[in-house]
C-alpha cells in the first residue's frame, strides 16, 4: 500500500486507509508512507516504511506520461 502526500487527519480517510492496510499486510504485503510532514502518532503503526520528503520529487507526475 501506497499512502503519499497525506497527513491523514481526517477520520474517516484514516479509517480507509487501516482497512487497506490490514487488507495488504493480510497476503504479504507492506505499506509506505511519503509526505512532507511527520506522521501522527496514530498513523505510525499503519506504516512499514516512511519517507519524509516532498511527494512530487520522490515521484514526479511527469514520470507517469503516456507515449502515444
Amino acid at each position: 500500500m501506497l499512502i503519499v502526500g497525506t497527513k491523514l487527519a481526517i477520520p474517516s480517510a484514516r479509517s480507509i486507509a487501516a482497512n487497506f492496510y490490514h487488507a495488504a499486510r493480510s497476503v504479504g504485503g507492506a505499506s509506505f508512507w511519503i509526505n512532507k510532514e511527520e506522521l501522527m502518532w496514530s498513523i505510525k503503526s499503519l506504516c512499514d516504511y516512511v519517507l519524509i520528503r516532498d511527494c512530487d520529487k520522490v515521484i514526479p507526475l511527469d514520470m507517469f506520461k503516456l507515449s502515444n
